[in-house]
């Protein structure tokens, strides 16, 4: 039986069409948990000036949304990302 390993990949090369499974790093301990995210860059309006309208967030192009409205910023809170295959079904 062959062991699989997770091999995280870089943010940069995320898909951007779809969700995603991401890791996140825990600050506090360490541990590595799990989230789907989606790349929405709608999320962010833009003032008069041409400006971000929240200054909090970072570049609308490095952040990430959850379906419980946590928001990522790819490189700071994400470990990167994977693809799970999808086994067929047995018939």
């Amino acid at each position: 039986m062959m062991k699989q390993q997770l091999v995280w990949q870089d943010m940069n090369e995320a898909p951007k069409d779809r969700a995603i499974l991401v890791g996140i790093k825990s600050e506090c301990d360490g541990i590595i948990r799990f989230d789907s995210v989606v790349f929405n860059p709608e999320e962010f309006e833009e003032d008069e000036d041409g400006e971000e309208s929240d200054p909090g967030f970072a570049s609308a192009k490095n952040t990430w949304f959850s379906d419980n409205d946590d928001y990522y910023y790819s490189n700071d809170d994400l470990v990167g990302w994977i693809e799970v295959p999808v086994l067929p079904q047995a018939k």
